[in-house]
């Protein structure tokens, strides 16, 4: 097991004031903003998202998956059914996704049940 100690290397985050009366009161609406804000920082990924997924079991499984549209319904990405994740979802198809985005100091997290999309539906 390695001992070496970490602490050291978070950097630290300006302190930034967190006030509900300050954000869209529509989760889809905010994340918008935020996630405009992204694109126009021209962060590398900005529709890199990690997604979490589990076994029946509850056995966790999480990689990055990209956005590739969102609106008033959920999120939107693409997978091979036949992968793990695609099985996890067949099975369990509760899933949670996190966009972090480090140069803003954001990060979003986002918890549902995950549906099949037609191939029409993207827009």
């Amino acid at each position: 097991m390695n001992k070496e100690n970490y602490t050291h290397l978070p950097k630290e985050y300006p302190s930034r004031k967190f006030d509900e009366k300050d954000v869209d009161p529509d989760p889809i609406g905010q994340f918008g903003k935020w996630f405009n804000k992204a694109l126009k920082a021209n962060l590398k990924e900005s529709n890199a998202m990690a997604l979490a997924t589990s076994t029946k079991k509850g056995r966790p499984s999480v990689r990055f998956v990209l956005l590739k549209s969102y609106n008033d319904n959920g999120f939107v990405f693409f997978t091979n059914y036949k992968s793990r994740k695609g099985n996890e979802l067949a099975e369990n198809s509760v899933a949670a996704l996190v966009f972090y985005w480090a140069e803003l100091g954001r990060q979003v997290r986002i918890e549902g049940s995950v549906e099949k999309v037609s191939r029409k539906e993207p827009e």
